[in-house]
């Protein structure tokens, strides 16, 4: 399969090839299919060293701002490009061995190749914490699922979905296009820049929330990212980054 992958950066020419270029240098990647994106010909001036050093290309897009560097890259490859978009400092994937038990996994470009061919033309990504007991050996394929931005793949289609207008909460955002390319609407009456309730039948509705407006809910301290609920999707692979986040797959 003749995927490819986008990282945008800033600011992080040393970290990103300790983590994400590294990552990837060690588990099987062609690092020709891999291109940095950042800002300007400054960033790109200072990334040079570390992407010659490590491996992959470096693409100015002149993009500020993460939600516009996401939808430069969105449109920067060929319609029908199976794309893989990471952040810049992911530092290990990760899979369940059994409930207590987590390995890294040495060859992501064969689960890479995997996670596109489950999704069938939308969008993919993995289970959003390292906890074996909530991960498991399967794959969800139906339901409702909160896509991070973290580590996500989906194949090109130039279509509207697939950009995003907001620079804080771009996740919740692009959930939000995504299902409402998979055909589902949303109440107008409960949907504002910080919540969305989702329609899924006449007795059903799922609201969709950002990690601010969540935490309204709750006096408890927050984490970087929420804890997996029961609601989230049993998968054998999920990914960690410097600031312990993980990432998701569907």
């Amino acid at each position: 399969m003749d995927y490819r992958v986008a990282i945008p950066s800033y600011h992080r020419d040393q970290r990103i090839g300790e983590a994400t270029l590294g990552l990837l240098a060690r588990s099987n990647i062609d690092m020709d299919r891999v291109s940095v994106f950042v800002n300007d010909d400054a960033e790109r001036e200072k990334y040079t060293p570390t992407v010659r050093a490590v491996g992959g290309r470096l693409r100015v897009i002149g993009a500020t701002g993460i939600g516009a560097a996401r939808n430069c890259i969105a449109r920067a490859y060929p319609v029908g490009t199976p794309l893989l978009v990471m952040d810049d400092d992911v530092t290990r994937f990760i899979r369940r061995v059994d409930a207590k038990t987590i390995v890294d996994v040495p060859d992501m470009a064969a689960v890479i190749e995997e996670g596109f061919g489950y999704a069938a033309d939308t969008l993919w990504c993995v289970y959003p914490v390292p906890n074996p007991y909530f991960m498991r050996g399967t794959v969800r394929r139906a339901g409702l699922w909160f896509a991070w931005g973290a580590f996500y793949g989906y194949r090109v289609s130039n279509q509207p979905h697939e950009l995003v207008s907001i620079d804080h909460a771009e996740d919740y955002e692009r959930s939000i296009r995504f299902f409402e390319a998979l055909g589902y609407a949303f109440n107008p009456q409960f949907t504002d820049a910080t919540a969305a309730c989702m329609i899924i039948s006449d007795d059903i509705y799922a609201m969709l929330l950002t990690h601010t407006k969540f935490k309204e809910f709750t006096k408890r301290p927050s984490p970087t990212r929420p804890r997996p609920r029961r609601s989230s999707p049993a998968s054998p692979w999920t990914l960690a980054s410097a600031s312990t986040r993980s990432l998701m797959r569907r």
